[in-house]
């Protein structure tokens, strides 16, 4: 008799700053890389995929990049979640529906490179940067 190992999903929200910053130099491939190889669930909703949709065309260095191609795979890679707006403690409100997204999902930490969000002591649940992110989860990922 086999024993099957039973596969634990880690979940996560990213923030748009975290998408950017990969999509920039059309590095998203190493993120969804990570989540694979590590199980982790990635959870999107209205509002983040707005900022995605708004944000990541301008901020694009590389020119052989495709907006429209990195957004669809970044759809494609995460969980799109339908979120009841509720929480309002945050310290920037713009980013209340982060923590309506990993609070209702159960989700275990916010990925994000806002300073207002680091620096946050009261925030209801962990929020890393993207350093964590990548000392925890990038160690068999090439460079």
């Amino acid at each position: 008799m086999t024993q099957e190992k039973l596969i634990t999903m880690r979940k996560f929200i990213i923030d748009t700053s975290v998408f950017i910053i990969f999509s920039r130099y059309n590095k998203i491939s190493r993120l969804i890389e990570a989540l694979i190889l590590n199980n982790i669930i990635v959870y999107i909703n209205k509002q983040l995929l707005e900022e995605l949709m708004k944000n990541i065309p301008l901020t694009l260095k590389a020119k052989d990049v495709n907006p429209i191609l990195i957004i669809e795979t970044i759809k494609t890679a995460t969980f799109y979640f339908e979120t009841v707006d509720s929480f309002k403690n945050c310290p920037d409100s713009k980013d209340n529906f982060l923590f309506d997204l990993a609070i209702q999902t159960g989700s275990e930490a916010i990925i994000t490179e806002e300073k207002a969000l680091l620096n946050w002591t009261n925030s209801p649940l962990p929020i890393h940067n993207i350093l964590w992110f990548k000392q925890h989860f990038f160690k068999d990922i090439p460079v």
